[in-house]
């Protein structure tokens, strides 16, 4: 997984210091976690850096942060999430996901209750623009129930955690006080102040506040007014508040917090904490057993001071407690963990698998879009794209996607497999709006859909790897540009699936090193299923299922049926020769149904009507048959097969059927004798067919793609 967490500052308080330690709890469970923030500033650039998190430069203070958000947009497209901490960093992340479609997942560091003192316009702006941000983001993660009760949307709490430093020895009460954290208004630190001067305290009680801010003066004031100036250090921004925790004694959290982190590292450092009972503190505090929760005035917080100490033992069992809680529930690993459940939440949300963009021209056509379906069934989380219209055998099919809504339409232009785009707007929107594992182009490497959606994924999927299809089984060299396509689609391209074993050996042939996997078109053998006995015709029936053209060699087993009246020839389909055979069945006497375009819906009734299938491809210049689709569906049939040895078809038909010489009109005429004369050798046949079919099922080809899918991102993430 890879997460950007994008701060919109450059010092170092308790934010930043929550995101220095989740950066690195996450680099160190395997996160690839990069930061963007400010430079400069206080060092938190180089604070990331020294903990070996990289860092991008990204201003998103107010005047800059439009500035800044088409930069986060490009940012964020190699990334499966964002993370956002502090209100403009969330704003810019917002709306650099209007454009790059990256979640936004954000951690609330703020509770309304502390800015009660704001007017009641700020108040009501600050609500609007919470609510116009809120809406962007895909989840928030809560410090505490306090913040969470104040989220809209979904929300999960997930604590913050500190590292555990070593507890300092015993070294007896002396009644040293300690309070961390900005001085600004809202802070608080007056009640601490006012407290301390009123508590029942030993002359010798101190009271040391580490922090700085605009209230600085306003407070040193203050302690000089109450009379405990002399008691009172302020001792400003320190680079490690661990050396005040190891020599105080108590803890004072007198802000309204969203989570109070400053008080957690003091229950880390074995320190009882004094916390007012409003906001997010009192959720750390167990009142009377790991602290003290008063109520927010300074009596109050004097009276509870006093308590700790008149019963110093008092206060080092609720330290030791506050300390067991914390190495139990609130460490960084525990952090981290519940983390990264809330990104996962967010990142699998429609899936469990890898997140795969699939474009595929013949997915037009539904029942080819089971190897999809049955990959989304086994959890990878699928979307295909597909053309509106393409025209499949001799007629044009309308996309309807039914049931399956993982399917988006887009139009094309052009009508040739290997000569035509889609329209680039819905693979664009799809590639801005979510972050894909694979992108999977189910094209030719010379292709120019290929082309299309491989500049498409360079610039919206940078680092996603690039899965092609390949049936071409015969060396070529393309004219230019099209020789330039295929080697720069190659050269970039992680994995190419092929069809048939030449179309692996071809790519070997033009320099492609990466992984070739032979996956084979599929069937549902569920529908393509065998005839029950005694559903058979009296008659030998030979069927054909295919284009009409030349290449396919119709005309040949035509004349391969001429001394046989008696048989029944059944043709299925379309094209430019279907006149002309039409007329050489007539004349040759034979008894012949030429049946055109049949619904693919229709085939497996079809397939159960014929006694063989006859597959009778001959060369053609610069065409090899490529799989034979037709040859899988009558396997799953129980039909056996006679076909020309000849390009793919022996990988498919091995042994469940007969291979002839392609052209050879007698050798085909024989095999279809021999079958004639022996239904005995046609059932055995058949049975081997439908056995060797189930190779091809389509739980089988989608197992196999996806593992295809795991083991390049495997390679691309080790």
């Amino acid at each position: 997984m890879k997460v950007l967490l994008v701060v919109s500052s450059s010092s170092i308080a308790g934010t930043e210091r929550h995101v220095l330690e989740l950066a690195g709890g996450l680099r160190a469970v395997g996160v690839d976690a990069q930061v963007a923030c400010e430079r400069g500033g206080d060092g938190l650039d180089q604070a990331f850096e020294r903990r070996g998190v990289p860092v991008h430069a990204l201003p998103l203070s107010s005047s800059r942060m439009v500035a800044s958000v088409p930069r986060l947009a490009r940012l964020s497209l190699d990334f499966d999430l964002v993370h956002a901490h502090l209100t403009y960093a969330t704003a810019a992340a917002v709306a650099a996901r209007a454009i790059a479609g990256r979640p936004v997942v954000e951690t609330r560091h703020f509770i309304s209750l502390a800015h009660e003192d704001r007017g009641p316009v700020r108040r009501r702006a600050g609500r609007w623009r919470r609510l116009a941000i809120d809406r962007g983001v895909e989840l928030t993660i809560a410090p505490s129930e306090a913040v969470a009760r104040e989220v809209a949307g979904d929300v999960v709490v997930v604590p913050h955690g500190v590292p555990m430093a070593p507890v300092p020895p015993e070294g007896g009460w002396r009644s040293r006080y300690l309070v961390v954290g900005r001085l600004e208004h809202d802070r608080n630190v007056g009640l601490a102040l006012e407290a301390f001067a009123s508590a029942d305290l030993p002359g010798a009680a101190t009271l040391t506040v580490v922090g700085d801010g605009s209230a600085r003066g306003e407070l040193e004031a203050r302690a000089a007014r109450l009379g405990i100036a002399d008691r009172v250090t302020f001792a400003g921004r320190v680079p490690d508040v661990g050396p005040y925790l190891a020599t105080a004694d108590a803890f004072l959290a007198p802000a309204v917090e969203a989570f109070g982190l400053a008080a957690l590292e003091a229950m880390g450092a074995g320190l009882p904490v004094l916390a007012v009972d409003t906001g997010g503190v009192p959720e750390l505090i167990d009142h009377g057993r790991t602290g003290v929760v008063a109520a927010g005035d300074p009596a109050a917080f004097a009276a509870a001071m006093t308590e700790l100490e008149r019963d110093p033992s008092l206060a080092s069992h609720f330290g030791a407690a506050g300390r067991r809680r914390a190495e139990r529930e609130l460490t960084v690993e525990r952090m981290v963990e519940r983390t990264l459940t809330a990104y996962r939440r967010v990142a699998q949300r429609s899936g469990t698998g890898p997140k795969v963009l699939r474009v595929y021209h013949s997915a037009v056509v539904p029942a080819w879009r089971e190897r999809d379906r049955e990959m989304r069934r086994h959890g990878v989380d699928l979307t295909l794209v597909a053309p509106r219209a393409w025209r499949e055998g001799a007629g044009l099919v309308a996309l309807e996607a039914g049931d399956d809504s993982f399917v988006v339409g887009a139009r094309t232009v052009g009508r040739h497999p290997a000569l035509f785009v889609y329209n680039p707007l819905p693979l664009r929107r799809l590639m801005r709006r979510h972050r894909f594992d694979v992108i999977d182009a189910h094209e030719e490497p010379y292709s120019l859909a290929a082309a299309e959606v491989r500049t498409l994924a360079r610039w919206h999927q940078p680092g996603a790897p690039l899965l092609l299809y390949s049936a071409q089984n015969l060396t070529k060299r393309y004219p230019w540009p099209i020789r330039s396509i295929e080697s720069r689609t190659l050269a970039v391209a992680a994995a190419v699936y092929v069809c048939n074993r030449a179309a692996g050996e071809v790519l070997r042939s033009k320099g492609f090193t990466g992984e070739v996997r032979p996956l084979p078109l599929g069937v549902d053998t569920d529908r393509f299923s065998p005839r029950r006995v005694g559903d058979g015709t009296a008659r030998f029936v030979v069927g054909y299922v295919g284009r009409l053209t030349a290449q396919k060699g119709v005309d040949v087993l035509i004349a391969a049926l001429r001394d046989h009246s008696e048989w029944e020839l059944l043709v299925a389909g379309d094209g430019p020769e279907r006149s002309r055979l039409e007329h050489l069945a007539a004349d040759t006497s034979i008894s012949a149904s030429f049946l055109g375009t049949v619904p693919h819906d229709d085939l497996p009734c079809l397939y159960r009507q014929v006694d063989v299938l006859a597959v009778p491809s001959r060369p053609a210049p610069g065409v090899l048959e490529q799989f034979g689709r037709v040859a899988v569906e009558a396997m799953a049939s129980g039909v056996p097969i006679v076909a020309s040895d000849l390009g793919a078809l022996p990988e498919v038909v091995g042994g469940a059927g007969v291979l002839v010489p392609p052209d050879d009109v007698d050798a085909l005429a024989g095999a279809l004798q021999s079958l004639a004369a022996d239904p005995d050798r046609r059932r055995r046949l058949g049975a081997l067919a439908r056995q060797r079919s189930k190779q091809f099922s389509w739980p089988e080809v989608a197992a196999a793609h996806r593992e295809l899918y795991e083991k390049v991102l495997c390679a691309s993430t080790s």
